[in-house]
This record gives C-alpha cells, structure tokens and sequence, in this order.
C-alpha cells in the first residue's frame, strides 16, 4: 500500500509498505523498538504502519534539507536505529519525497536581547 505523507501543503513524500509477512515484521519491529509504543499503535487506532509513519515522518522532513530522494534513504538507513531499510529491500520503499535547500543569504532572521 502507498501511503503520501504531507506536511502543511508544502512538503510531500510517498511510502510503500508491502502487505508482506516480512514487510509487516519490520513495521512492528520498528514501532515496538521506541519507548511508549504501545500509545503511539493505540493513538493510530491500532494501525502499525500508521505509527510507524509517524515515528519516520520528522526523520524523513529533516533529511529531505538539502538531500535527494537517494540521500534521504541512505541517510535513514545508516544513521537512524530502530528504522528497517527504505530501499525495497525490507519490504518498504521511500517512493517520493520534496526536498528543499535554502541559501542562508537568503534568510531574514531577527536577533533581539
């Protein structure tokens, strides 16, 4: 099943979750490594790929800055425990995602004391 993940209509990203045994097993595996886990399945009406896309989905916003759909895979894949690969290869593929860059001239911060 495909799922889109959006952000405030300006961030996008699609995910495949087979309906696989083995697909399904690393869901829950994953969802069952964080602490309270059981509120997070219990908060998505007891949907495990749900709360597993809600644990990914502020991994997958920060890893899309300045990174393309390839980066944003590696780097969930090697820096990020508890998350399975998101190459197809456990049965879960990152299929799309916005990613955004920024020049920091570009930015208009205040600073007050």
């Amino acid at each position: 099943m495909v799922y889109n993940l959006t952000y405030d209509n300006w961030w996008e990203a699609k995910i495949q979750i087979d309906e696989t045994e083995e697909a399904q097993k690393w869901v829950k595996e994953s969802v069952e490594f964080f602490s309270n886990w059981e509120n997070n399945v219990e908060d998505n009406d007891g949907d495990y790929n749900k709360a597993f896309l809600r644990n990914l989905f502020p991994h997958l916003i920060e890893e899309s800055i300045n990174n393309s759909l390839q980066g944003v895979i590696w780097k969930i894949t090697d820096n990020y425990e508890g998350f399975p690969n998101l190459d197809g290869t456990d049965g879960i593929t990152l299929l799309e995602i916005d990613s955004f860059s920024f020049d920091r001239d570009d930015l208009d911060i205040e600073i007050s004391k």
